[in-house]
């Protein structure tokens, strides 16, 4: 064909300048300019092999950054990692050409120039470790290393070992802090005329107890057909509360105004049961209650109120603190071991 019919006519040999490379219905084709200013478009077949493997590098391509990767998905298509610098020579929708430093040219897809959309829903994270409520005692001592053994259905159970406690109320040695407070609880308890052995519908329980109020209060402790008179506080409940609540993160207003003080002698136990009298609700219906072992280590076990079998343990020490939190009276069974 003759030049000015929009085709050049070149003699082989005789450079041109690549403008562009058809792509689609012009694939095949180039549009060139020869060295006399002529343009047009160039049939590939009229170049040598080698100069039509090579002839996008003679445009200046866009250098971009792969903002993610993508892999081929057939022959002629190039492998993208995220981060790599792209240098593209032609672009047609949804897809670009060029190639990686001076690899192989070939095709990818656009999308390596756009990140992917964020994942819909929460994170995994979020979901395998839920926060935990606000009331929690875990949450309101959040520089105290509880352990949560049980989170399930609004009840919760955290334990804090005996020699944590000890540390952090800075005892140096781990079992002082237990042995100072299990002499003077006895010897204080000892001081109200001792721990009580109640009756009830089954006689005799096995077990002491005494039932300590704060001033103010006056209610006496009923449970399994059995009542419990109530003592006002000693002198030395002032100085454990301080203590102890100082790892609750419970303001002075918030400490307990009752504690009940069991004493577990030989086989002495308790059976499976709940503290779920109308004096340990709130509001809410959520209930805190706060234990600490003195004396001897003994098991103290839970389990779902539909359940026969233990299904959380935890081996308590003296000096240990353990707590109840949430909805654990009403859907959980308590039980130390005899």
């Amino acid at each position: 064909m003759a030049p000015g019919s929009g085709y050049l006519s070149v003699k082989p040999g005789v450079k041109v300048k690549v403008l562009y490379i058809g792509s689609a219905d012009e694939e095949g084709w180039i549009f060139a300019e020869t060295e006399s200013a002529e343009r047009g478009w160039l049939s590939t077949d009229s170049a040598a092999p080698r100069d039509v493997q090579n002839l996008e590098r003679k445009i200046q391509p866009h250098v971009m950054t792969a903002l993610r990767g993508w892999l081929p998905e057939r022959p002629g298509h190039l492998r993208i990692r995220k981060g790599d610098q792209l240098y593209v020579e032609r672009q047609e929708p949804g897809w670009l050409y060029g190639f990686v430093s001076q690899g192989t040219c070939g095709w990818f897809s656009a999308e390596v120039l756009t990140k992917p959309p964020p994942p819909k829903g929460p994170r995994p994270g979020a979901l395998l470790q839920p926060r935990l409520p606000d009331f929690l005692v875990g949450q309101r001592a959040p520089k105290v290393p509880w352990n949560y053994v049980l989170e399930d259905r609004g009840c919760f159970a955290a334990s804090l070992p005996a020699e944590k406690v000890a540390s952090l109320l800075g005892n140096v040695e781990n079992k002082a802090w237990g042995t100072y407070w299990v002499k003077r609880v006895a010897q204080g308890i000892e001081d109200l005329g001792g721990f009580e052995r109640p009756s009830g519908p089954l006689g005799v329980i096995a077990r002491g107890t005494k039932w300590l109020v704060k001033e103010g209060c006056s209610c006496p402790y009923r449970y399994s057909g059995m009542e419990v008179d109530a003592k006002p506080f000693p002198s030395w409940m002032d100085d454990l509360l301080e203590q102890v609540m100082s790892l609750c993160g419970l303001r002075e207003e918030e400490w307990p105004n009752a504690c009940n003080v069991n004493l577990y002698v030989g086989t002495d136990g308790l059976s499976w049961h709940a503290d779920d009298e109308p004096l340990m609700e709130t509001e809410d219906g959520n209930c805190c209650i706060i234990s600490l072992s003195l004396g001897q280590e003994r098991p103290f076990q839970l389990k779902p109120n539909e359940s026969q079998e233990a299904t959380h343990e935890l081996i308590l020490g003296g000096g240990a603190l353990c707590t109840m939190e949430g909805q654990t009276q009403r859907r959980e069974g308590l039980g130390p071991s005899a």
